[in-house]
């Protein structure tokens, strides 16, 4: 536990708004089923709730949960640590599940930072982590089949469906594996089918609900060896290439790569002096079950699409999966103790200097956005707040941390916003049908500020603009907008 707080937490000891791309927003849509009956939010007015058209919502009840009692954003910055910590966790339980120890599972925190982390996927992050931890439950199941192993598999299974419902598949498929491959025992089939149905009512129910938006077709094309140049930086790439920071990030990873090898020679060498082990079939089936949840995932990473219907960067997210998965076939620890410390605390320390790499490159950030913190504090409660970020210099990340800051607003105050993710309906919080909701936006409007002739800003009370310069001219043709607050790069005006 001490290894893995010190892997995920430092850098978000160090901010107050961590420069995760999508945090905002997620922070913004919990806070939307936290406070949506309170009227000092305004939330009724312009959202509806669909948690079973999409089932994204453990994550945001998380949250939501947390934020009842502390700041939302420190509420949603525990729920990202626990996110961020989901697939290494998974991968414990199914070390269990094949008989090996869970302590191999720390070769995972070297994973923690990866691109999908720095991205803000963290429905996907924790329903990997669910599913690895499925199939691990199953594998236990296989082996010593009882009643209470088979519910806490309905339990894991129904959980990745709504974490992340299109890790479910995955998940089910896994445990049709363990089924096929891995239960010889009539009475073990028995215990994981009836967790596999039970857990699959929610899904087919979902099937006949879900939106048109996350029932899209999926046009798989034939495998692409290309991929195979791109993985790098599919794992890895958080911090803008060319730069010192993503240079050193990509340092980081290589000694990473080593430090696994390094381990993994060590416990040959050790396991070579110990008395031979007698073999047990049960890991050997549990190694093949292992070997199909890889391979599928591998495969999903060279056929999927980059885009399904709303659903962006597809296929890149398999090869973490297939990453992940891929260290349960890490050999088995030495017994002696002392070399099963000196293992994990190798894993531990490469893992923490991609740690001390992001603390670094956050705490930077903090000193970047303190003229947003001091900006915000003149932004009316519940603002119908237009926002438009010009200037993303002063982070080192790959993806902008600046392009969903101003979400923290609606996150802690309540009110609109000009663009929301609720417009995609990928997410069970949406603009409500005929409710007061902002006027339309062009697509990826987001990212192209410069598009701000075709915003309605006569429906806004509230202005943010992230500029070198002052955006006056912006404002000029609507006099009722008045400069309320300048601080920094962030200018804030306010109708009067």
């Amino acid at each position: 536990m001490l290894g893995a707080a010190g892997v995920v937490l430092p850098p978000f000891a160090v901010v107050t708004y961590p420069p995760i791309t999508d945090l905002p927003f997620h922070a913004a849509q919990s806070a939307i089923f936290l406070h949506f009956s309170d009227p000092a939010y305004r939330f009724a007015e312009q959202f509806s709730l669909h948690p079973l058209e999409a089932p994204y919502v453990v994550t945001y009840l998380v949250t939501a949960a947390l934020g009842s009692v502390l700041p939302i954003r420190i509420a949603a910055s525990i729920t990202a640590a626990l996110c961020l910590l989901a697939p290494a966790a998974g991968l414990a339980a199914l070390l269990r599940g094949i008989g090996k120890s869970p302590l191999l599972a720390t070769l995972a925190f070297g994973l923690v930072w990866n691109n999908l982390a720095h991205w803000g996927f963290l429905s996907f992050l924790l329903g990997l982590g669910l599913e690895l931890a499925s199939v691990g439950v199953a594998l236990a199941t296989a082996r010593d089949p009882t009643r209470r192993r088979a519910a806490s598999l309905a339990v894991l299974l129904v959980a990745v469906f709504f974490a992340h419902p299109f890790r479910f598949p995955f998940a089910l498929a896994g445990v049709g594996l363990v089924t096929l491959l891995a239960a010889p025992a009539s009475a073990a089939r028995r215990q994981l089918a009836a967790a596999a149905a039970t857990s699959a009512m929610p899904f087919l129910a979902w099937l006949l609900v879900r939106p048109a938006e996350l029932s899209p077709p999926i046009e798989l094309g034939w495998p692409d060896p290309s991929r195979v140049l791109d993985a790098p930086r599919h794992l890895f790439d958080g911090f803008r290439a060319g730069t010192d920071v993503g240079a050193e990030e990509r340092s980081l990873a290589l000694a990473l790569a080593a430090s696994l090898v390094v381990v993994i020679a060590a416990i040959l060498i050790a396991r070579r002096r110990e008395p031979k082990r007698p073999p047990w079939p049960a890991a050997r089936r549990g190694a093949t079950v292992v070997a199909a949840l890889v391979g599928a995932h591998a495969l999903a990473y060279f056929v999927l699409p980059m885009k399904i219907g709303e659903w962006w960067y597809v296929y890149p997210r398999e090869l973490l999966c297939a990453a992940v998965a891929a260290l349960a076939w890490v050999p088995e620890l030495p017994v002696w103790p002392k070399l099963r410390l000196a293992v994990v605390a190798v894993a531990i320390a490469a893992s923490t200097r991609m740690t001390t790499l992001v603390t670094r490159e956050w705490a930077g950030f903090e000193r970047a956005t303190e003229d947003f913190r001091a900006v915000v504090r003149a932004v009316p409660p519940a603002p119908r707040l237009a926002y438009l970020v010009f200037d993303h210099r002063g982070a080192s990340q790959t993806h902008s941390p600046f392009v969903h800051l101003p979400a923290w607003v609606q996150a802690e105050r309540g009110g609109w916003l000009s663009f929301h993710f609720a417009t995609w309906g990928l997410y069970p919080v949406r603009y409500r049908a005929g409710g007061d909701v902002p006027p339309p936006l062009p697509l990826a409007f987001e990212w192209r500020p410069q598009d701000f002739r075709l915003l309605q800003l006569g429906w806004f009370d509230a202005l943010l603009v992230r500029h070198t310069v002052e955006p006056a001219p912006i404002v000029a043709a609507d006099p009722g907008l008045k400069l309320a607050a300048h601080e920094g790069t962030w200018w804030l005006y306010v109708r009067r």
